[in-house]
């Protein structure tokens, strides 16, 4: 779910809140899907219920990496930014909605100057809700399927999720919630985000967390090498070595992609001309935009534009 500060904080994204309670404080690969150190979030369960729902509303989502083992259901009601989930990095808005299996690291980062945000989150463990009868098998699916993430493609189901916060009896909520899932197995529903499924990582890395908090704060500007091997207190060639072992990717690449995210979210929204867009979004050069809008979207973004802008 979005979390405070720093990806890889030590600190709980939300204050221990159960039911609802508000808490107040594009694309890209990888080679390794889940290299990128995570911080592990320690959930408390609710005796109540099988299911903990929170009304998540803060000021903004900072980058904070990180993976629990419950499966994790958001819907993003207020905001705008980037949304990394795995090896996946796309831009999210209002009725943005994900199911992320267990120990799938992820985050939620808003955009600069975006204002407040506010998010309905609903968490559970498999295998409170996969019994051995047949009718919960195809939910032992569901959610390996969730491993890799996947966006809800049904607008329809994001009021469910409103709906489910908003029920108060705990035996109707799970009703609501088991219906939700069912709609869900079918595979049209979804789609999946990352290339494959993470394995669990239980360690933290502040280091990391500290550079990738600069690449994903300052990726509209000029950001070196160099500047980001001072963050992380290495020489460049160290810092080139060590980011590629704890990411699978070059920071670079990590960078392209980061600006790649927020460009095509310019491009659909806005009329802006392509070239202005590309240097808003940190690229020195149209040339160099288009040539790394190619490579990491299979299309140069004036084709983005027209397959996604109503005409």
């Amino acid at each position: 779910m979005p979390t405070p500060p720093l990806a890889r904080c030590p600190r709980h994204l939300l204050k221990r809140c159960w039911l609802i309670q508000p808490v107040v404080a594009g694309r890209y690969r990888a080679t390794h899907a889940d290299a990128m150190r995570a911080s592990h979030e320690l959930i408390v369960p609710d005796g109540a219920s099988v299911l903990r729902v929170v009304a998540n509303q803060r000021p903004y989502f900072p980058f904070a990496w990180h993976q629990h083992p419950e499966i994790e259901l958001t819907l993003i009601e207020r905001g705008r930014g980037l949304r990394y989930v795995g090896d996946s990095i796309e831009t999210y808005g209002p009725g943005d909605l994900v199911l992320l299996g267990s120990q799938l690291p992820h985050t939620w980062q808003s955009d600069p100057g975006g204002g407040s945000v506010a998010a309905v989150v609903i968490q559970f463990r498999p295998g409170d809700l996969v019994l051995p009868v047949p009718e919960t098998a195809g939910l032992a699916t569901l959610f390996t399927r969730a491993g890799r993430g996947l966006a809800v493609c049904d607008p329809a189901l994001a009021e469910a999720v409103r709906g489910i916060a908003a029920e108060s009896s705990t035996l109707a909520r799970l009703g609501r919630f088991l219906r939700l899932l069912a709609a869900l197995q079918s595979e049209t529903a979804t789609r999946p985000l990352a290339l494959a499924a993470s394995e669990a990582i239980d360690h933290r890395d502040e280091r990391l967390a500290k550079v990738l908090a600069l690449c994903h704060g300052q990726a509209r500007r000029r950001l070196s090498v160099a500047e980001a091997a001072r963050c992380a207190g290495l020489s460049s060639t160290g810092f080139s070595r060590w980011f590629r072992q704890r990411t699978g990717r070059t920071f670079v690449g990590h960078l392209a992609a980061v600006r790649i995210s927020l460009m095509s979210r310019e491009l659909i929204e806005t009329d802006r001309p392509i070239a202005g867009i590309a240097l808003r979004c940190g690229f020195s050069s149209l040339t160099n935009c288009n040539r790394t809008f190619a490579r990491l979207m299979g299309c140069t973004p004036g084709e983005y534009r027209n397959r996604r802008t109503p005409s």
